[in-house]
């Protein structure tokens, strides 16, 4: 199976069902983020990573972290989510395979302004399965959830849902606490990823 199935696949997995956030327990025993990880989960609700499990690795992590953004996306013929979180010190971010939980990338720098307006508590928002399904409506028949992004901007949260429709990608940004639309970029091309 080549990278542009194995992506396609997993997309429909997404899609269809298979990340729904239910809270779980993630009991991940490291010694850094970097290791890899045995992750018992209570109730497991399909093969790709929920949202609250990311989440939950994130935070045992970085247990003084507040989440500013969480994404899952296709990278290199596979899904990864990317979390992006803050002490008052310190940006922490994170890529985390989204059916093993091993990190493939970690980085640490200063600390960011308003950070207040910058977070959020990620069992307060939408589950992305509803926020993909609704995104997906809102552009029509055929549509296809590609990947999507949570983040907290102005003390507002958000999903951008990119929804793929025969070869056009438009993206469609979603309130993440109740699910309404906002805004719906303009059709582009799709551009295939090597």
């Amino acid at each position: 199976m080549n990278k542009k199935s194995a992506s396609i696949v997993l997309a429909c997995l997404i899609a269809f069902g298979l990340n729904v956030a239910t809270l779980s327990t993630v009991d991940a025993k490291r010694t850094s983020l970097t290791d890899k990880v045995a992750i018992k989960r209570e109730n497991p609700s399909g093969m790709v990573l929920t949202m609250p499990e990311i989440a939950g690795l994130f935070t045992e992590k970085y247990p003084d972290a507040a989440i500013h953004s969480i994404e899952l996306k296709p990278k290199k013929g596979l899904f990864v989510y990317e979390v992006e979180g803050y002490t008052i010190k310190n940006t922490y971010k994170v890529s985390i395979d989204a059916i093993t939980g091993v990190v493939s990338k970690e980085s640490k720098s200063g600390k960011t302004k308003n950070l207040v307006q910058k977070i959020f508590n990620p069992s307060q928002v939408i589950d992305p399965k509803v926020a993909q399904q609704l995104a997906v409506q809102a552009v029509g028949e055929g549509a296809v959830s590609k990947g999507w992004n949570l983040e907290a901007d102005k003390g507002i949260v958000t999903y951008t849902i990119e929804v793929v429709v025969q070869d056009q990608k438009i993206d469609v940004t979603l309130n993440a606490k109740d699910g309404s639309i906002m805004a719906k970029s303009a059709p582009e091309k799709v551009v295939e990823e090597n």
